[in-house]
């Protein structure tokens, strides 16, 4: 049997099942909305269908894109779209220069923290420091 016939023959099986599917489907729509309001209106549709299914988690769910609809309602927006590829894209070079400056050698050490996005694609050697000596004796303060 084909997945897909498969899938069709247990979503016809269990109506809860099929509810359930057809809501996570349907809420991928959300995302293709260019304009606040008709996003809005679509996720009010959306929650209205939801209210008597007794699905506990989706209301969860529902409950907490209502607290976050501020930033849902930003990426609306096409100039806020980024491309997902970017950002994962940023993200692996900022991991990449994080482990090379970790483990640049063993009396090096690397402040993660200091970090900025905006210095994440600078050298990772601007952000190696020699780790202090263990033998070198504490310099005084000079004011």
């Amino acid at each position: 049997m084909s997945g897909k016939r498969a899938l069709k023959l247990l979503l016809s099986a269990n109506k809860r099942l099929n509810t359930a599917y057809m809501l996570k489907e349907s809420f991928g729509q959300l995302r293709n909305y260019e304009r606040e309001a008709w996003a809005r209106k679509f996720f009010e549709n959306w929650r209205a269908w939801l209210k008597w299914q007794r699905l506990k988690r989706y209301e969860k769910f529902a409950a907490m894109i209502d607290e976050h609809w501020d930033g849902i309602a930003a990426y609306c927006k096409p100039e806020n779209k980024v491309s997902l590829g970017y950002v994962e894209g940023l993200n692996g070079r900022i991991r990449v220069i994080q482990r090379r400056a970790s483990v640049a050698s063993p009396w090096m050490t690397c402040d993660h923290q200091s970090v900025e996005p905006a210095d994440a694609l600078a050298p990772a050697a601007l952000f190696i420091t020699p780790a202090p000596s263990r033998d070198a004796e504490p310099q005084p303060k000079q004011f």
